[in-house]
């Protein structure tokens, strides 16, 4: 059984017939072509599916349909909006639910911290 539903992503209008059943990431993935959110664990444990919905982060393997951002930058996003000042092991605890595969790490850390300053 389908609905139809509206949502914004990256500040574009999309309008779609979905299954009931559908996923918030399988459809950012399969009718958007919406990468940035990885499908991992598929239980929202491992932080790869996070996005931004009204400037709140949910996973979206288990979340509802609605506005979105991947993982790294929502979870940045917050952090930064609440606190400016954070130092790098603060950095790493606040990112510890997103694992990366490439083990960019170091960089992802450098970045938050240039942007917080």
């Amino acid at each position: 059984m389908d609905t139809r539903i509206s949502l914004d992503v990256d500040g574009e209008r999309h309008k779609l017939a979905v299954d009931v059943r559908a996923t918030l990431i399988d459809t950012l993935r399969e009718r958007l072509g919406v990468t940035s959110p990885k499908k991992r664990c598929d239980h929202g444990q491992c932080g790869s599916c996070t996005v931004l919905v009204d400037s709140g982060q949910i996973c979206s393997t288990v979340g509802m349909l609605d506005k979105v951002t991947a993982g790294w930058p929502s979870h940045a996003t917050r952090d930064l909006a609440a606190t400016a000042a954070l130092d790098d092991d603060e950095i790493r605890e606040r990112m510890s639910g997103n694992l990366c595969r490439c083990g960019a790490y170091v960089t992802i850390v450098a970045t938050i911290r240039e942007v917080a300053r």
